[in-house]
């Protein structure tokens, strides 16, 4: 009718996908898409207070990661310099919740620990 295959679509998808592929980013929305469909056949798996136990203990969880991510103080300060030579001041970060042997070096600090 128009002078198109009736299978264009299929070299059209097979590029849209080499093009996707090729995405920065992309190989998050594939393990996030995995990670919701386990998810859902999970869920399809077990009894209510078994889904209740995983709920609650996914909160937990990220309210542990929530609370390790905060500043409790900063322990030490260093200067050094990058690749193209400019001065970056790094800080020993104690992380709140965390041991002082789990304390990083860090670039950017909030403004509350500068002074």
């Amino acid at each position: 009718m128009f002078g198109v295959s009736p299978h264009c679509y299929l070299n059209f998808s097979m590029h849209f996908w080499f093009v996707v592929l090729q995405l920065s980013g992309f190989k998050k929305v594939l393990n996030y898409t995995k990670k919701v469909t386990d998810e859902v056949r999970f869920r399809k798996t077990v009894t209510r207070e078994e889904i209740e136990v995983n709920d609650v203990s996914k909160e937990m969880d990220l309210d542990l990661i929530k609370q390790n991510s905060q500043v409790e103080r900063i322990i030490a300060d260093r200067i050094s310099k990058d690749s193209s030579g400019d001065v970056i001041p790094e800080y020993l970060v104690k992380w709140q919740g965390l041991s002082y042997a789990e304390a990083t070096w860090y670039i950017k600090l909030l403004r509350k620990f500068m002074s």
